[in-house]
């Protein structure tokens, strides 16, 4: 579900921890960034003469971030630029305990990648080449955590 401001200057809150964003200077480039220490250094979106507040505001919110969510281990989440039919921005697979997969836009640089997303920050884990084989080990993973989500809800 994409959160977009009627405020072009307003920032959503983050994709990975839910927290507040904020805007950043960094000699000539400008970007921004999660304002949570534990999350910031690893999803920044520096500006190349884009509007990088829209850029961050494009980025949909995952809703096991979100005040009262309860996610289940073994959902899949798909996120994209719109709420219906908008260009992927990544997938989220819950493993339990705040503890996801992400599957997804890191930064601009490196494009799409693989991290582990835990309540004290995100950890890199590799880049991303080949988006439908990606796809493909995540609705696997997927399919082997069901019978422990079915088991969570009965």
């Amino acid at each position: 579900m994409t959160q977009t401001p009627t405020d072009p200057l307003r920032l959503v809150p983050c994709p990975f921890c839910g927290g507040e964003a904020e805007r950043f200077e960094m000699a000539d480039r400008a970007g921004v960034r999660c304002a949570d220490i534990m999350c910031a250094g690893s999803h920044r979106l520096p500006s190349h003469g884009e509007d990088y507040v829209a850029a961050w505001n494009r980025r949909a919110a995952a809703p096991s971030v979100q005040p009262g969510a309860e996610v289940l281990a073994g959902k899949v989440t798909w996120h994209s630029t719109e709420e219906e039919g908008g260009p992927d921005v990544g997938l989220e697979l819950n493993l339990g305990d705040g503890t996801s997969l992400w599957l997804g836009e890191g930064d601009k640089a490196t494009g799409w990648q693989f991290s582990t997303v835990t309540p004290y920050g995100i950890i890199p884990v590799a880049d991303v080449i080949d988006h439908d084989q990606a796809r493909a080990l995540f609705d696997r993973i997927a399919a082997a955590l069901q019978p422990v989500a079915q088991k969570e809800e009965g």
